[in-house]
């Protein structure tokens, strides 16, 4: 999957862009006589190693700033010591690298600290003498030059930009190649540049850093040959310029005390500078203007360029319209300006805008190729952001609209430029619920922090909704939704008011007492179990396995403190801070699941009950339950599969996690937090799953004796590893005042014993009788929501019968762009999707939103997605598919219709439909959903001749219900 960058918001200097458009005339003049030398330029660091013989790196002469020197990273080798291969030193007016990285570790590392650059450009031009990196071998020799973010370098650097000699493999030659490491905007130069393995001659290398936009540049000039342009990428905006770093890796010296004395990989750098201004003059330029994609090819180099027979651009985002080329041929003249465009200074130009700026130009000519600086101006000096959507330099709802247009659509076969301006701001081909999530960021960042805050109490409460005409209910109680257009607007003619979705105390009371109700699974086949109910101080060796009698406990000999407490729990005391392993060796589990299951009566984890803040960081208390892969009782050398850990972290909480070993596993993300002191049950469930084409391990709690397990996450098991033996382990010590962790059962079993799972999202009602689908928040708490994504592979969504949010005005906090919850601009039969700017929807627990008879039927392949506004992350779920209930029967007589419009209007108890504890428009939405559906077995329903006396009364009803405040 391709990445591109996100989120480019940067600095401009409108006055300095000025400036330097008015002086480009006088620098050609001062280029032309100043040949390669630039008269302008300011060094800020220069080494030209004309230091005495043998003199080292780091003492070498800065003949710029003096007390600046170079020096080594923290874990190098000592330089200038050949016992450690490293002999490196200046000789004969050059920084002659020689060094053996097989007696270091692969790399070698010097830095050099410099003023901080966090605007403005800034070159790093390293000049050689010549190199010799010998026949390909075994070893990938590189030569790397950096600017980092680092002040300091060692380790740890980040790098901002670098340029690297390096070996190919695949040639055996060198190369040049320019890379960036980053988040926010970093790509690397697409080109590289074969060079010789032995150059004998001069060679200039230069690496630039513009941080005004946030760009780097690679020149290079050959001996006396017209200096090129490796190419342009992009830096991490995070990131400045705050240090150099010189690198040499997988050199291969022959050290001057070890036979046979012969040096393989060698490179002479006869100067090293940190300027502000690039040294090489001879330059052609291609001006790229933001503002309108035009392109000026201007002849910067100081002479005539003849024999030019073409002009080559190219752009690794496709960010061309060659359409617009006409070209040149013949004699450039100096400081001549030649536009490339058909319409020059015309939009659309050659460029497509977009946020990255990658255009490379070549010029076939007489002499040979001549590769051309690339000079990006206008949009006051800095790159267009991504997000903005329609170039007007800012983000704003505009931008949303066309991000909401285009989502959904097919971009296949796009440049990535294009995908990216049709609302592709991750970079994966696609503009769906994270380029909306994406698009929410970046509006954030650039209106300031709150601003969907801000504008949400800017917008006055309606008093009422609009009454809705005769006609116009009509016709939306027949409608058939057309096809449209990408781009087109989504309509609803009723009713005009916004739908309240917002909480009832009442319907979480129902849902508790619904949970608490749940019959507990009792049809487990337990393989193994211990109940505790010995008498008092019963050791865990000791105690009674009620399934399976002759197998029992194996203990460490530190847990003698932990005994029964004739209460029926194993209480864990334990006096040392030794990991204490116990084991409980089973029949093995090769295939299909199993799951130990630990019940707890509660716990706790004070060192010191009356004063709670004596909490000790050097006792992290721990008790483990957890499969290995192990058949016996080992006392070291465990092979874990997977387990879970009640453990106190270092804030001085306790937490459950889950977590393994082994390469190819992976542990599972996220914590359950605990109170410190618990008197109530506990329970967690360990389960894994090691059939032929499943390899994993998940962990289950239940926070309380009446509630369902809930799901902490999955987790990998590494290849190989099967649940053969339990592992019971104490960590740490549970002897202070008051400690203690009370274990009422612990048992094993191959059957499902969790039950129905307490729900942690929203989840998908899909009705295949009727073809109703509804969002509904199974859950005991509210959920917020601000976009959703539902799709069929196979195109089973009736789009005509979709009743969306738009559609029914949902929390819409006005009537401007943004303000309401938009369409998908490719919504169809294989998607729909909707996304809601400056608001959300909050549906709390038991309540639903109804969509329409959106499934046509056939596969049940529906998928559904949503972005949670609570945790910030886009939710997938499995669609339930039901054949009951029937939404918006209101009568109870098995269809909805007429009847049950009636019950609406009439405010019977009956008619909550969305579950939300009131009766209002939401209801209405439901029953219109839902119209014209039967239950299986009932008799079908005729379309009405007229609803005209329904909609009067409904216009009525409907203008009584006011939208909450939030």
């Amino acid at each position: 999957m391709r990445r591109i960058p996100a989120a480019w918001i940067e600095p401009s200097d409108p006055l300095q862009t000025d400036m330097m458009n008015r002086l480009r005339p006088l620098l050609t003049i001062f280029a032309a006589s100043a040949g390669a030398v630039n008269a302008l330029a300011v060094d800020l660091e220069r080494f030209e190693f004309n230091d005495p013989n043998g003199t080292q790196l780091t003492a070498a002469a800065n003949a710029v700033n003096p007390a600046n020197r170079w020096f080594y990273a923290e874990d190098a080798t000592t330089p200038g010591d050949d016992s450690t291969g490293d002999i490196s030193a200046v000789q004969s007016g050059s920084y002659r690298i020689e060094t053996n990285s097989a007696f270091a570790t692969g790399i070698e590392t010097r830095y050099l600290d410099i003023a901080n650059v966090s605007s403005g450009k800034v070159f790093l031009t390293a000049t050689f003498a010549g190199w010799d990196f010998g026949a390909i071998d075994t070893n990938t020799e590189q030569l790397r030059f950096t600017m980092l973010n680092d002040d300091t370098g060692n380790s740890g650097a980040t790098v901002t930009a670098q340029v690297q000699i390096r070996r190919n493999t695949t040639t055996g030659m060198m190369e040049l190649f320019g890379d960036a490491i980053g988040t926010a905007g970093s790509f690397n130069i697409a080109n590289t540049v074969e060079l010789p393995t032995a150059q004998t001659g001069p060679f200039t290398l230069v690496l630039a850093v513009d941080k005004d936009v946030n760009n780097f540049e690679v020149f290079y000039k050959d001996g006396s040959s017209p200096s090129q342009v490796l190419g342009m990428g992009g830096v991490s905006r995070v990131r400045d310029v705050n240090s150099i770093r010189m690198v040499t890796a997988n050199f291969n010296t022959g050290a001057a005390d070890f036979p046979p004395f012969l040096v393989s990989d060698t490179v002479n750098l006869n100067r090293l500078v940190v300027s502000n201004t690039n040294p090489l003059t001879d330059l052609l330029t291609l001006e790229v203007n933001r503002d309108t994609g035009a392109m000026t090819l201007i002849n910067t180099s100081g002479a005539a360029v003849s024999g030019v027979s073409s002009v080559s651009l190219t752009s690794a985002s496709g960010a061309l319209d060659l359409s617009q080329l006409v070209g040149f041929s013949g004699t450039l003249g100096v400081g001549q300006s030649v536009p490339l465009d058909i319409a020059p200074g015309a939009a659309p130009g050659l460029w497509v805008r977009s946020p990255i700026e990658d255009i490379d130009a070549q010029l076939a000519t007489a002499g040979g190729p001549r590769t051309v600086d690339v000079n990006f101006v206008g949009n006051s000096g800095a790159k267009w952001a991504v997000g903005d959507l329609d170039f007007n330099g800012v983000i704003d709802t505009a931008d949303y609209l066309i991000l909401a247009a285009n989502a959904e659509t097919d971009l296949t076969g796009l440049s990535v430029a294009a995908q990216l301006n049709r609302g592709d701001l991750d970079g994966d081909g696609e503009n769906n619920l994270f380029d909306f999530v994406e698009f929410k960021t970046i509006y954030e960042a650039a209106n300031g922090g709150g601003s969907f805050a801000r504008m949400l109490a800017s917008v006055p409460e309606p008093t009422s909704l609009g009454l809705i005409s005769a006609a116009a209910l009509g016709a939306l109680t027949r409608r058939r939704r057309p096809t449209r257009q990408s781009g087109q607007s989504c309509q609803s003619a009723l009713p005009s008011g916004p739908i309240p979705m917002r909480p009832l105390t009442l319907c979480a009371a129902i849902l508790t007492v619904a949970i608490a109700t749940l019959p507990t699974p009792a049809s487990a086949a337990l393989l193994e179990e211990f109940l505790f109910n010995d008498t008092l101080g019963t050791t865990l060796d000791e105690a009674v396995n009620s399934i399976n009698p002759a197998n029992t406990w194996v203990v460490d000999p530190d847990i003698t403190d932990t005994t029964t407490n004739g209460l029926g729990s194993l209480r864990i005391r334990s006096g040392t801070t030794n990991l204490e392993s116990n084991y409980l060796d089973i029949a093995n589990i090769t295939t299909g699941k199993a799951w130990l299951v630990v019940e707890m009566a509660g716990w706790s984890f004070n060192t010191d009950i009356t004063n709670p803040a004596n909490f000790d960081p050097s006792n992290l208390e721990q008790v483990r339950f957890g499969f290995l892969n192990n058949n016996n009782s080992p006392p070291s050398g465990s092979t874990l599969t997977g387990q879970f850990q009640i453990e106190r972290n270092t804030a001085g909480g306790v937490q459950l996690i889950g977590n393994t070993a082994g390469t190819g596993s992976t542990n599972i993300a996220g914590s359950y937090p605990l109170t410190n002191d618990r008197s109530t049950p506990f329970t967690v469930a360990l389960e894994v799953d090691v059939t032929d084409t499943v390899q994993t391990y998940s962990v289950y709690y239940k926070d309380g004796a009446a509630a369902a397990f809930a799901p902490l996450g999955s987790g990998a098991i590494a290849p190989g590893r099967d649940a053969n033996s339990i592992r019971f382990a104490i960590s740490d010590n549970f002897s202070g005042d008051g400690e203690f962790f009370d274990i009422n059962r612990v048992y094993l079993t191959d059957t499902d014993p969790l039950g129905s799972l307490a729900a942690t999202s929203l989840s998908l009602e899909v009705n295949t009788l009727t073809g109703g689908v509804s969002i509904i928040n199974p859950t005991s708490s509210p959920i917020s929501f601000d976009s959703y994504r539902i799709a069929s592979d196979a195109g089973q969504l009736n789009t005509g019968k979709w009743v969306s949010l738009s559609d029914q005005k949902a929390d819409a906090v006005g009537v401007g762009a943004g303000q309401n919850w938009v369409e998908a601009g490719g919504a169809g039969p294989g998607v729909v999707s909707e996304s809601f700017l400056l608001g959300e929807s909050e549906l709390v627990a038991g309540e639903l939103v109804a969509l329409g008879p959106l499934f046509a039927g056939g596969a049940q392949d529906l998928t559904f997605q949503y972005h949670d506004i609570a945790s910030g992350s886009i939710v997938t779920v499995t669609p339930t598919y039901v054949t009951a209930p029937l939404r918006g029967d209101y009568n109870g007589d098995g269809k909805v219709d007429a009847a049950d419009y009636t019950r609406w209007r009439d405010q019977a108890a009956a008619s909550d439909g969305n579950k939300d504890g009131v009766i209002n428009s939401a209801d209405y939405y439901v029953w219109l959903a839902n119209y014209g559906s039967a239950a299986a077995g009932a008799t079908a329903i005729p379309e009405p001749s007229s609803l005209l006396a329904l909609a009067v009364a409904g216009a009525m009803t409907l203008g009584g219900v006011a939208r909450r405040t939030r």
